[in-house]
């Protein structure tokens, strides 16, 4: 049984039940050293197939050292739209990794972090914290908010997003944060801590 804090409950509530026709994908995956992966299988699946049953069965077929995660990708008909994710490097101040955000942003996409940064879920991973926002960017859009996250990190201070974790996600096309804690590499399941409004941060 998923804790109530699992990123499932949310994913579902504000893209599931919204998007009942669209396609997503989930991948079972082996890790390497560097956040990289040895194998990943990735399952395509309809958005009315999933539910808390469905998650559940896939997690319990994971193999040993075998994790699950979500990708960012969503296909609505013929258009690909995007999930906005963020990978944090900083665990120990949310709030001052959210004000980076803010202040570091791009004049040209700042207004497209505030509203992204608006309803910001965040949940613990162990060793970093993951964010989900549920407004859709198409791929330009995308390309774009992940090329301001990796703009985000400021050679003077240690940084706030895991640029690799950007990387792959340039590289293979989607992002994807985990669901599961079915290996050594990780400390624990991914869990709800908070949500965002950035009004605070003004």
């Amino acid at each position: 049984m998923l804790s109530s804090g699992h990123p499932f409950y949310e994913f579902e509530k504000t893209i599931v039940n919204h998007f009942p026709d669209a396609w997503l994908t989930f991948s079972k995956y082996y890790s390497k050293d560097y956040g990289s992966t040895a194998h990943r299988e990735s399952i395509e699946v309809k958005s009315s197939d999933i539910t808390l049953l469905w998650v559940e069965n896939l997690l319990a077929s994971l193999k040993n050292e075998q994790d699950l995660a979500v990708h960012s990708k969503i296909r609505i008909g013929e258009n690909v739209f995007h999930i906005p994710m963020i990978d944090f490097l900083n665990i120990n101040n949310l709030d001052l990794s959210i004000q980076e955000l803010l202040t570091r942003s791009s004049e040209n996409n700042k207004d497209l972090f505030e509203k992204i940064l608006q309803k910001l879920f965040i949940y613990s991973s162990g060793r970093s914290l993951h964010g989900y926002s549920y407004i859709l960017l198409n791929e330009e859009k995308w390309h774009k908010y992940l090329g301001d996250l990796l703009l985000l990190n400021s050679s003077s201070l240690k940084g706030i997003i895991d640029s690799r974790w950007v990387g792959h996600s340039l590289v293979n096309g989607y992002s994807a944060l985990r669901w599961s804690l079915n290996s050594e590499s990780y400390k624990s399941v991914p869990s709800r801590i908070s949500d965002i409004n950035v009004e605070s941060f003004a």
